[in-house]
């Protein structure tokens, strides 16, 4: 994607949301940290996954200042200011300490092998465990109603009585 970028000039907006979130031996790298790439990127930060704040809608954008600059401006026009609460609890979290994050990781990743797992042992359903992120995007190749592929769902819970698979159409 570096070189891409370079030999087309382009700017890259990279959106990191989900930077603590990677398992097993995947480790995050911020595209602007390859060289070349400083000078072209806008990272998008959000304390919404990390620091649990979510609905708070309070973010950072990290680039070069001439890039920041315009950027800047196209904001005061476009969005209502965040709280003051709302960034004093920001600096708070960044200032704080930050090993929860690790926990949470940790806890995000057995939950996606558990729900990946649970979710390929239904015939018809391919589930792959995510590397990163806490999302799964299972395959369906069955011909089941969706009521009878709530019956067929084991239950996430030990003490469940009756497995159930909740989807939205």
């Amino acid at each position: 994607m570096a070189q891409v970028a370079i030999e087309h000039d382009l700017l890259v907006v990279c959106d990191e949301t989900y930077e603590y979130f990677m398992y097993g031996e995947q480790r995050h790298v911020t595209l602007a940290t390859f060289p070349g790439m400083w000078e072209r990127t806008l990272t998008s930060y959000t304390f919404t996954k990390a620091y649990a704040m979510s609905g708070w809608r309070l973010g950072c954008i990290v680039g070069p200042k001439q890039l920041l600059e315009p950027l800047r401006k196209v904001h005061e026009h476009t969005a209502s200011f965040v709280s003051p609460f709302v960034q004093a609890a920001g600096i708070a979290a960044l200032d704080g300490p930050q090993n929860h994050i690790e926990g949470w990781r940790l806890s995000c990743e057995t939950l996606r092998s558990v729900v990946a797992a649970r979710l390929n042992s239904v015939p018809g359903l391919d589930c792959a465990v995510p590397q990163g992120a806490t999302f799964v995007f299972p395959r369906y190749s069955a011909n089941y109603t969706l009521a009878e592929l709530g019956t067929k769902a084991p239950a996430l819970d030990d003490n469940q009585e009756s497995p159930a698979l909740i989807c939205s159409a």
